[in-house]
């Protein structure tokens, strides 16, 4: 029997910069044992007005993923490939096992309190677990 991907979203604090507080919004996309498939793989929330600095891919193994992601606010639940925030640059591993970016060509990275990000998986190849941080800047 073949499971759906999971998906976690977790937030947390890290340093002690009063002027600058970084924080990364964490989603992980388990295949379970198997080759992650296309398609939504969940949503996580953003609880707090924030800046996308970046982001960041580390899978179990090298191999293949795109993801695009979706934002909007909880009132137009759920969002759609329409909402794309990720311009030309999509969080993207090719043959490696990890891989980040902070150009961010395109995107929109404005986040308010409540915005919902929808992970999904353009394609993949190989890699069973991946997780994805948007490296946010409150």
């Amino acid at each position: 029997m073949r499971y759906a991907p999971a998906l976690h979203g977790r937030d947390h604090w890290h340093g002690a910069d009063h002027l600058y507080r970084p924080r990364t919004l964490l989603a992980v996309i388990d295949g379970i044992g198997s080759p992650i498939a296309a398609g939504i793989a969940g949503d996580v929330t953003a609880h707090y007005d924030c800046t996308i600095q970046g982001w960041r891919l580390l899978a179990d193994q090298a191999g293949d993923i795109v993801v695009d992601i979706w934002k909007t606010d909880y009132a137009s639940f759920p969002p759609t490939g329409a909402d794309s925030i990720t311009g030309s640059e999509q969080p993207t591993l090719s043959g490696v096992d990890k891989d980040e970016g902070t150009t961010l060509v395109g995107w929109t990275v404005a986040v308010v309190a409540g915005d919902t990000f929808r992970i999904n998986v353009d394609s993949a190849a190989t890699v069973t677990r991946v997780t994805l941080a948007l490296l946010l800047r409150v």
